[in-house]
């Protein structure tokens, strides 16, 4: 197999401003689902947002093998608004800046890397079809109103402040896992991570659909001052423990805290699988993970 070929900085920088419209990307998407009652909207955003993650995992292993360090920033201009109409334009807005983006890479990288430019090209026909979509729904719910297709509040006012650490907790999980993906050279341990990446993205999205209703979605802050790089299995399997543990401790809490039966259940949904996930880490250290 042919050497994966060095880029130029400036091309890796382009590529980590690609990465982080990405992040944001998921983020904003993951906020506008939880206003939408209708459940197919819901999750055709709730999709983009999947894909998205995929092309950030994409971007980050092309980065990293051409010699760049991938970004852990994400974009600042998350969009909310209690309007749906407003949030899906703005998502539409969201995949053509990402496309006019992906367009001034391909034009730094030029020739030197076909490989890179098949794999963004690929991204751009996603993307193509996200702002496709988006746009649709849009002039439907426009056209028949936003009241068919708007959240109704599930939870207290108070049950959503109890469960409020959930959110960035999870997304910082999210993080993390992906960056103990990246640092392992063990094939099937990175793809365990990755897929407890994809558990935290559920769970980001269980607790912010409780709060769909309850006024303009709160953008988590980018949890960059807790997610760290690690590199080899070791330091991969003790920051996932880490994280582990402070999650266990935090979803106590919530359970204390909260009191309707539909946040309650989502909690213990959630207890369950971190509870999973700690047993999956203790697997992976006794197969040598941790050694």
């Amino acid at each position: 197999m042919p050497a994966v070929t060095k880029l130029r900085p400036e091309a890796l920088r382009s590529l980590n401003v690609d990465l982080a419209k990405e992040h944001g990307a998921i983020v904003q998407y993951l906020l506008h689902a939880v206003q939408m009652r209708d459940s197919v909207l819901r999750w055709s955003v709730t999709e983009a947002a999947r894909e998205e993650m995929w092309h950030m995992e994409w971007l980050t292993e092309a980065i990293r093998e051409r010699g760049g360090t991938p970004t852990l920033s994400r974009q600042n201009d998350i969009f909310t608004s209690e309007g749906l109409v407003l949030s899906l334009q703005a998502d539409v807005d969201a995949e053509t800046g990402a496309l006019e983006h992906y367009e001034e890479t391909l034009a730094t990288i030029g020739e030197e890397d076909p490989e890179l430019t098949a794999l963004i090209e690929r991204i751009m026909d996603d993307e193509r079809y996200h702002r496709t979509s988006f746009t649709r729904m849009a002039d439907m719910v426009g056209a028949e109103g936003e009241e068919a297709y708007a959240a109704k509040a599930e939870i207290s006012p108070t049950d959503a402040a109890s469960a409020g650490p959930m959110i960035p907790l999870e997304y910082e999980g999210l993080l993390q896992y992906l960056q103990a993906k990246y640092g392992s050279p063990d094939k099937e341990e990175a793809e365990t991570y990755f897929e407890l990446a994809i558990n935290e993205m559920r769970h980001f999205n269980w607790v912010a659909s409780c709060t769909g209703g309850l006024g303009v979605p709160q953008v988590p802050p980018a949890p960059g001052d807790k997610v760290v790089r690690v590199e080899g299995s070791e330091a991969a399997h003790r920051r996932s423990d880490e994280y582990e543990q402070d999650a266990a401790a935090t979803i106590s809490r919530v359970r204390d805290a909260v009191a309707g039966e539909t946040i309650a259940t989502e909690m213990r949904r959630i207890d369950y699988q971190h509870r999973y996930h700690r047993f999956v880490l203790d697997r992976m250290e006794e197969a040598g993970g941790g050694a």
